[in-house]
């Protein structure tokens, strides 16, 4: 586990451990407000860029980041829940915590900048608190994924976090791109009006826009913050009236209903079958702050 530059720091060490030729068993990583700095550009020389592959993996994300303010771990999970996973397929997750801070998941770091202030929810000011919240995720990860429990709850959203957990926190979770059937991740040849199965893609009272690559930072401002490694989607609703807001997906015989603003996706199967084809999970790749619907 690693926080900050450690967070990187620990991947950097898994990466390394694997062309040593995996001397320590390393099964599971897990890092909170970490840098990416492989992405940075404008480097006479290019700093090595590390992912999270064939290991068990979250990342821990502080909405009110006055360090590391563009959550640039985001970015390792985005390249995470793509990379096909040659020796150990495992899950990865990504939870947003809604008024966290960068400093307070440690009990030495000062106090960030007083006057910072996060949109729409207020910054936590007492480390007790935020300690707690790192506390229920670090060890429900590990006891998780080295100890033979279960608290995936904590990390697929299925289940409401521990009384404890005292902000709104936001997961987003992915089995191994081996393991699921992707449906939608924008990244078809007529996306956003056909997704990858070929199958149509129709909206109501929704507006979709894609991109890929450095294509979503054109024209500036880049306020598209995913990995230029994958492709995006962005949803914006309400368009025009009162209507649901609905994306409604045609796949493998049947249809898969999202209703955009809940947390939990809608999924209506007509006509096709009752089960995921291949016994896969289906999933899309679509995000806001980490909610993923999963069927």
């Amino acid at each position: 586990m690693g926080h900050s530059r450690g967070g990187e720091g620990v991947r950097a060490a898994y990466q390394y451990n694997r062309q040593e030729g995996a001397p320590f068993g390393i099964r599971a990583v897990l890092e909170i407000g970490p840098v990416d700095f492989g992405r940075l550009t404008g480097l006479a020389t290019p700093n090595p860029l590390f992912d999270a592959s064939d290991v068990a993996f979250s990342v821990l994300l502080p909405a009110c980041d006055r360090d590391v303010t563009d959550n640039q771990g985001m970015r390792v999970y985005d390249r995470a829940r793509v990379l096909r996973e040659k020796n150990n397929p495992t899950p990865k997750s990504q939870i947003y915590l809604l008024g966290a801070n960068h400093n307070f998941f440690n009990s030495e770091w000062l106090p960030e900048d007083s006057l910072f202030r996060c949109i729409d929810f207020p910054i936590l000011t007492d480390r007790e608190q935020q300690e707690q919240i790192g506390l229920v995720y670090v060890m429900g990860f590990f006891r998780t994924h080295i100890g033979g429990e279960n608290f995936a709850y904590l990390f697929t959203g299925d289940a409401p976090p521990p009384q404890s957990i005292r902000v709104g926190s936001l997961p987003s979770y992915t089995e191994s791109p081996n393991d699921i059937l992707m449906i939608d991740d924008s990244s078809a040849p007529k996306s956003p009006d056909f997704n990858n199965t070929g199958g149509a893609n129709s909206t109501v009272n929704v507006a979709i826009k894609t991109c890929s690559g450095n294509n979503c930072n054109d024209p500036p401002p880049g306020s598209w913050y995913h990995d230029q490694a994958t492709f995006a989607a962005r949803l914006s609703w309400p368009v025009e009236g009162n209507a649901t807001p609905t994306l409604t997906m045609q796949v493998a015989g049947g249809l898969c209903q999202e209703r955009a603003g809940r947390r939990d996706a809608v999924r209506k199967m007509k006509g096709g079958p009752s089960e995921p084809p291949c016994g896969r999970r289906l999933q899309t790749a679509g995000s806001c702050f980490g909610q993923r619907p999963r069927w």
